[in-house]
């Protein structure tokens, strides 16, 4: 029925196989990634929490290199590990973490773009001062927050830090082995109390 419909369009014998087989074929090549690595649904699974949690361990920590920079005022240092921080958050997918709700995975997404689109906006400030701080001291507090919500102190203990200023109500994460340094208030460098 299909060939007689065809062969009123003007469509030949040959057309019609050649058209068959060409769509036969395609119809079997295996569905590729951008790469042109085979996709095999059932090898992809979803991060194991201890992948998951460290990888946000991992961001926590290189926030602590983000604030040895402001420290030690090198600028440049400092656009390179927002920048690094900003890669390894890239690579954190919340939607393939089975141990988290739907709605968990949803928030967690919000609170990481968030993060993203501020480092984003701190890693081109010329200096160390104004709106760009305060974008920063958003970040942190967001990312003490995640740290809270998933006990990721238990993941690397040793690796950063939890301080508090009570005087200009400023948390940030720093390097567990270095001394108290406030990076959001010019007076209050060394205001700061560890509280994890």
């Amino acid at each position: 029925m299909l060939f007689n419909f065809l062969k009123k369009l003007g469509f030949s014998c040959s057309s019609f196989f050649f058209i068959f087989f060409l769509c036969e074929g395609w119809a079997r090549i295996p569905q590729a990634d951008l790469q042109g690595n085979p996709v095999n649904n059932k090898a992809i699974q979803a991060p194991t929490s201890v992948s998951f949690t460290g990888q946000l361990s991992q961001v926590l920590s290189l926030m602590g290199e983000v604030h040895e920079s402001i420290k030690k005022n090198q600028h440049e240092q400092f656009q390179t590990q927002v920048s690094n921080v900003i890669a390894l958050l890239n690579r954190i997918n919340v939607f393939r973490e089975s141990q988290l709700t739907y709605h968990q995975r949803n928030y967690l997404a919000r609170q990481l773009y968030t993060i993203k689109e501020n480092l984003r906006l701190v890693m081109f400030g010329k200096n160390f001062q104004g709106q760009h701080m305060q974008m920063l001291s958003k970040v942190n507090k967001e990312l003490i927050h995640i740290s809270q919500m998933y006990s990721l102190h238990n993941e690397q203990p040793q690796q950063y830090s939890v301080y508090f200023c009570s005087q200009t109500d400023s948390a940030w994460i720093q390097k567990s082995n270095s001394k108290a340094y406030n990076p959001f208030q010019e007076g209050y460098r060394n205001c700061g109390q560890k509280i994890r």
